[in-house]
């Protein structure tokens, strides 16, 4: 059976979908005002999703782990990864009204600050370094 690849205007279409609903955040309400501890995270899409609840104590001896706080909506807000103990890299998120991610400030290993600014609808509008200062690159 042969099969007939997909149009480039489809897989367009279906790329821009998929980074729009990527850019949505449900909040959940049982998550309000919290920190809590996970294994892991899923996928690369701000923000990002953490996976695998876990316990401060499971998580201080696996050394690995990721750390999320939300906020009074429920929607993450920080989302730190930890390697061996010690942090690794940040995520600190922003939202519109609407519930849709406004902005990423990202620090890597090396302590340098991308941020990444999204517009209401979802769309990627800048991502730039920030300054040692705290101004733009």
């Amino acid at each position: 059976m042969e099969t007939t690849p997909m149009p480039r205007k489809q897989i367009a279409a279906l790329l821009v979908v998929l980074v729009c609903a990527c850019s949505f955040v449900s909040a959940d309400p049982g998550r309000r005002n919290v920190t809590l501890y996970f294994g892991g995270f899923g996928g690369y899409s701000l923000p990002f999703t953490p996976r695998e609840e876990i316990s401060e104590k499971v998580a201080k001896a696996r050394g690995t782990y990721c750390v999320g706080e939300y906020d009074s909506e429920g929607r993450l807000r920080l989302f730190i990864k930890f390697l061996r103990g010690r942090e690794f890299f940040r995520h600190e998120y922003s939202y519109y009204d609407n519930t849709t991610l406004k902005t990423a400030r990202v620090t890597n290993p090396e302590g340098k600050v991308r941020i990444v600014e999204f517009d209401t609808g979802g769309h990627q509008t800048a991502n730039h370094q920030e300054a040692s200062d705290g101004g733009r690159r």
